[in-house]
């Protein structure tokens, strides 16, 4: 739920994982590339982002570099924007295992959320 966005118009969509490069985190960016290969039939593109800056309540930020999986596909934006509509549905009949597995990755999530824009979702 923090680490990505969906973007879904009537002629095209896509899904976007965001994750910052590191080390520690290689692990974790490899399973979700292959886990999505897996699920849906359809490899992630690794795009590197530059750094940013941006101001939040009047600070300057400045983000560090950042990796974007990406997937260019309509069906997969629709699906997994299915399920994020279905999530209190999801999590409430959901195991243990699985309840904190989310729940540690929205509390690792270095994102922020945005409603309108289906903004930060990650399955």
């Amino acid at each position: 739920m923090t680490d990505g966005n969906i973007y879904l118009t009537q002629r095209r969509g896509g899904v976007s994982f965001i994750q910052k490069p590191t080390k520690e985190k290689l692990p974790f960016i490899n399973a979700v590339s292959r886990y999505f290969s897996e699920i849906f039939k359809c490899n992630l593109h690794f795009i590197k982002k530059l750094p940013t800056e941006g101001i939040i309540r009047g600070k300057k930020i400045k983000g560090g570099e950042c990796l974007a999986l990406k997937c260019y596909k309509k069906e997969i934006a629709e699906v997994i924007l299915q399920k994020k509509e279905k999530l209190e549905e999801i999590l409430l009949s959901a195991q243990d295992e699985f309840l904190f597995n989310f729940l540690a990755g929205v509390i690792d999530g270095d994102g922020t959320f945005f409603v309108k824009k289906n903004s930060n979702f990650l399955f």
